[in-house]
Parts: structure tokens; C-alpha cells; sequence
């Protein structure tokens, strides 16, 4: 009965775990550049603190326009104020009590150049906080992708270390069988079996390396994973035009000037006469048996016009000039050093890719001289020690060569994300 009972669960059970592995299916692998960029823009707690902020402004927008709508209120009061033979309140004071509700609503006039300063302010901060957010994206992307080539480069040492091996292992194969021969003494063999094991520790290092590398970039992208993957080649794209007034931090400057302005007409607009309409109705009794009697309402208006500030009015406005004139200083040295940056940057890239095109060269002459030096050992007429000169030459400019690689997409990524 128990072994039925057993059977039935699984016939159950079978399908219901088909059914969860189908509906939650295992996450994909990030392997590429845009993949981890994606990641941590999604990740990075900046980014989401200054869209909170870009939210914020928004409703800021709302709350000054709506400052300047009507405003409408309701107050109730009731005091009552007993009284008897010498004791009590002085009536005169008191009337004996207060029954009071009143609606009242108030409305602004002529005040829409106040608003407009007020609700230009915030677009103007609005402007400014999205050169903030432009900027703030591009230097996540730019270390996402300094991590992202530095743990390219380690691959590539990787597989470069591990064709190395083959290599070292196709060699030894071939001596051996020399060395058995009697062609080539037994210490050759023992001292290519010694640079063998060398290969195998780069090998092991290589490999360490690379997945240390790969969990920091995971890291900076908020990524909980811990596989060793193959990462796809970054291929960074050449920017084609500079124009530094694209720079985040040029348009940062801009929009500073036009919040400058903005500052500038708001110190005019709270100068400007202020009148405003109110009125309410409602009930005003002192006593309750009135209170039908006394139902009405009242309206007024209100007036407000300054004479004398003691010349704060020029003071704000020369603090916002000199404050203008910061500004500029500022903008005009960033643009000069920001084209200095990129007459450097375009200068190493220029000279990376004129040292790839002399380690490429070497390589291909290194290449060259194993084929020429492999035909040699077959025929017994080498000499050994040219054999592990060139083969340990050869590891050590392809180190050069992903070294040198890896230092001109770096640039290159610098280049991108200049600003």
C-alpha cells in the first residue's frame, strides 16, 4: 500500500517540477560589454538617487504653479465663557462666548511673473540635474568598461598562456622521441620538460587572474554570480567627431549660466507690487440663540509694495553677477583642457597603434623562426638553446602583445567617454 502510495507522488510530483523549470527558467550569462553596461547603470545608486531627484523637481513644477492658484479655507471656533454672580470674564471681553465657521478663499493678482521666475527655476535646476545624470552615466559606463577590458585582457593572456602550452607540449613530443633516438642528449629534454612546467603555473596564473578580474566587474555591476564565463569581445566603435560643447560638463556650465539668468529676473519679480482679493463667508456669533441672525461674508484686498530694502536689491543682484562671472572662467579653462585631454588621448592611440603594428610584425618573423626551427629539430640539426631562446622570445612579446591591446582599448575607452 505504501509502495502505490510512493508511486502516485511521483506521477504527481514529475510534472510538477517539469513545470517549474519551464516557468522559471535558469538566468542568461552576461558575456558581453553591453550586458554588464546594462547591469550597472540599472545598479548604480547614483544614477537612482539623481533620477529620484529628477522626480522631485517635477513635483516642485506643480507646487509652484499652484502656489499661485486660488487657496481656499475653513475655520471653526467655539468659545464659551460662563459667568455668574462675582466670578466670570468681563464680558466687554469675552461677549460671553464665540460661535464662528468661515469658509475663505484668497487669489493672487497680477503676480504671473513671480510664478513664471518661480516655475523657470525649477526648469532650470531640471537642467542642470540632467547634465548631472548624462555625466554620471557616462563615468559609470567609462569604469564598467575600463573593468570590463581589464578582464578581456586577462582572458586573452589566459588562452594565449594555454595555446603556449600546447605548443611547448607539441615540442616536447617531438624531442622525446629524438631523445630516444639518441639524436639529442636526455638534459635538452629535462630542460624543455622545466620551461613545460613553467607554462603550466602562467597557465594556472592566468586563469586566477582572470576570474578574480571578472568578479570585480561583476561587482561594480550589482551582478550575484559567480560562473566562470567566456567574455565576448568588447569592440569598442572609434568616435568619429569631437565637439566639447556635447561635453556633460559644458552643457552643465550652460545650464548654470540659464539658471544665472533666471536668479537674476526673480530678484526684479519679488520687487514688483503684490495685491491680492480675498473673501469668506460663513457665521460670527457671540452668543448661540444669534447664530441664525448672523450668517454673511466679507471681501477685501490686499496690497503690498516695497519702499526701502536697504540696497539688498543690488546686493542679489551683483552676488548673482559675480557668480555669472565664476562661471564663465570656469567653463572657458574646462573647454581648453578638455581639448588639451583629447589632443593627448588622439596621441596615444595614434602611438598604440603603431607599436600593435611593430608587435604583429615581430610575431609574424617569431612564427616564422619556430616553423623554421621546428623543421630543424625534426632533422636533428638544431641547436636546443635557439629553440627555447624563440619560444620563450615568442611568449614573452605575445605578454607584450595583449598587454598592448588591452592599453590601447583602455585609451580608446577614455576617448569615448571624455567629458
Amino acid at each position: 500500500m505504501s509502495g502505490s502510495t510512493g508511486n502516485r507522488r511521483s506521477i504527481v510530483l514529475v510534472p510538477l517540477l517539469a513545470a517549474l523549470l519551464l516557468t522559471h527558467p535558469a538566468a542568461a550569462q552576461r558575456t558581453t560589454l553591453v550586458d554588464f553596461l546594462e547591469a550597472a547603470e540599472a545598479y548604480d545608486a547614483g544614477l537612482r538617487d539623481l533620477t529620484g531627484q529628477a522626480s522631485i523637481l517635477q513635483k516642485d513644477s506643480a507646487l509652484a504653479r499652484a502656489r499661485f492658484g486660488p487657496q481656499v479655507n475653513a475655520t471653526g471656533q467655539v468659545l464659551y465663557a460662563p459667568s455668574g454672580s462675582g466670578w466670570g470674564y468681563d464680558q466687554a471681553i469675552t461677549n460671553g462666548g464665540l460661535y464662528s465657521a468661515v469658509v475663505g478663499a484668497s487669489v493672487p493678482l497680477f503676480r504671473s511673473f513671480e510664478r513664471r521666475a518661480r516655475t523657470d527655476a525649477v526648469v532650470a535646476d531640471r537642467g542642470v540635474l540632467r547634465t548631472d545624470i548624462a555625466a554620471t552615466r557616462i563615468e559609470v559606463q567609462r569604469t564598467v568598461t575600463a573593468l570590463f577590458l581589464q578582464a578581456h585582457a586577462d582572458q586573452r593572456v589566459a588562452t594565449l598562456a594555454q595555446q603556449e602550452l600546447d605548443l611547448w607540449r607539441s615540442e616536447e613530443r617531438v624531442l622525446a622521441a629524438l631523445v630516444d633516438r639518441g639524436i639529442y642528449p636526455q638534459t635538452d629534454l629535462l630542460v624543455l620538460r622545466s620551461g613545460l612546467e613553467a607554462r603550466h603555473i602562467a597557465v594556472k596564473r592566468a586563469r586566477t587572474r582572470y576570474r578574480a578580474d571578472l568578479a570585480q566587474l561583476r561587482i561594480q555591476c550589482g551582478i550575484m554570480d559567480t560562473a566562470t564565463v567566456e567574455l565576448d569581445p568588447p569592440a569598442l566603435q572609434d568616435t568619429v567627431n569631437f565637439d566639447a560643447t556635447r561635453s556633460p560638463a559644458m552643457r552643465r556650465f550652460e545650464a548654470e549660466r540659464v539658471r544665472n539668468g533666471i536668479a537674476d529676473r526673480a530678484i526684479d519679480a519679488a520687487y514688483r507690487p503684490q495685491v491680492d482679493v480675498m473673501g469668506d463667508l460663513g457665521l460670527n456669533a457671540v452668543t448661540a440663540p444669534d447664530i441664525p441672525q448672523h450668517f454673511g461674508g466679507s471681501l477685501g484686498a490686499g496690497l503690498s509694495l516695497p519702499i526701502y530694502d536697504g540696497g539688498q536689491r543690488k546686493l542679489a543682484h551683483d552676488k548673482v553677477a559675480i557668480q555669472e562671472a565664476t562661471r564663465q572662467v570656469q567653463a572657458d579653462h574646462y573647454a581648453l583642457q578638455l581639448e588639451a585631454r583629447h589632443a593627448r588621448l588622439r596621441a596615444a592611440l595614434s602611438d598604440a597603434d603603431s607599436l600593435l603594428d611593430d608587435l604583429r610584425a615581430q610575431l609574424e618573423r617569431y612564427d616564422a623562426l619556430v616553423n623554421i626551427y621546428r623543421t630543424e629539430l625534426e632533422q636533428g640539426v638544431l641547436k636546443m638553446n635557439d629553440l627555447f631562446n624563440v619560444l620563450n622570445a615568442r611568449t614573452a612579446l605575445l605578454t607584450d602583445l595583449v598587454q598592448a591591446e588591452s592599453d590601447r582599448d583602455q585609451v580608446l575607452n577614455e576617448l569615448i567617454h571624455l567629458q
